[in-house]
């Protein structure tokens, strides 16, 4: 990596032009689009580069207005003083704010990032499958399954395998970006574990664990439907109900793109209300019972469909 990728060169924030810096902002995030489109590597690092220091660079602009010459707060914000305010005058809003002041923070780690962004943006059609199949940890779950899944739980209590990017969909009360697995779960929980093999076995039996401990009351997990791994067959056994979708989910990346893996998936649920469950679902595919009781072999056809369909 170049020294201009990895080390941000601050500018002078005493003679720093607001106005200029989100004109050069803008430029680099159309040079983004046009190098992304034309899969140019070396020349989408140095635009995404010079666009994440452009917003780290406003983002210290702005809150250093904020205070006084000793550090502490104005009493008026600066922005009120003139006239203008976060999400007007062509200023960013106060959530993209935020997330510029991420960036400031660790600036190094936003950049590391980016530029694994833009190696699977211009990776060839091949390497995609491969990258796909292989369990990138980075892939979220499209809205439309989590509005499900919250309509089931009522709400989530936590997210235990995420990212501050994938709150803004899943809105878990509390959340783990790191060290899940050390942590207590408990509650109402969403789990999309992470795919790759050294992770999504632990992640698995932490959810069963926790679930039949009876710390986590209720939950749903979604994974690739790889029934003949040792883990799957763990999760069918704890869950109470299981839906297979009728069409491969198409997850979305740390950059908004859209891409589907090269097998199926499997939502499991953990909890007592199995009739929501499968209500809920039943527009994703086959919603199936995980266990039947013993005498089941002497109920007709349409008892078995009435209590655990």
């Amino acid at each position: 990596m170049s020294k201009k990728v990895s080390k941000r060169k601050l500018t002078d924030l005493e003679i720093y032009d607001h106005e200029r810096g989100l004109k050069e902002v803008a430029v680099a995030e159309s040079a983004e689009k046009y190098f992304a489109r034309a899969k140019d590597l070396a020349k989408l690092i140095e635009a995404v580069t010079e666009k994440l220091s452009g917003q780290a660079e406003f983002a210290e602009w702005w809150d250093k207005q904020n205070k006084n010459k000793g550090g502490r707060p104005k009493k008026t914000p600066f922005h009120e003083e003139r006239g203008f305010k976060a999400g007007k005058d062509g200023v960013p809003t106060s959530k993209v704010l935020h997330k510029w002041r991420k960036i400031s923070e660790d600036f190094e780690a936003a950049i590391a990032a980016a530029v694994e962004r833009c190696r699977q943006i211009c990776e060839s059609d091949k390497e995609k499958a491969a990258r796909l199949a292989s369990g990138n940890n980075e892939w979220y779950t499209p809205s439309e399954y989590v509005d499900l899944a919250r309509q089931v739980l009522g709400e989530i209590d936590l997210d235990p395998a995420t990212s501050d990017a994938a709150q803004d969909n899943i809105k878990a009360i509390n959340y783990f970006t790191k060290g899940g697995l050390e942590k207590d779960w408990s509650g109402r929980v969403w789990l999309n574990p992470p795919y790759s093999r050294d992770l999504i076995k632990p992640f698995v039996q932490k959810m069963v664990d926790e679930y039949q401990a009876g710390r986590i009351t209720s939950g749903i997990m979604l994974t690739h439907d790889c029934t003949d791994t040792e883990w799957w067959q763990k999760a069918v056994d704890a869950a109470s109900a299981v839906c297979f979708p009728g069409k491969r989910i198409s997850f979305i990346d740390t950059v908004g793109e859209r891409d589907s893996p090269t097998q199926g998936q499997t939502f499991f649920y953990f909890g007592k209300d199995t009739n929501r469950f499968r209500k809920m679902f039943s527009g994703v595919g086959r919603v199936l019972p995980t266990k039947f009781p013993p005498d089941s072999q002497e109920q007709t056809p349409a008892q078995s469909k009435l209590e655990y369909a």
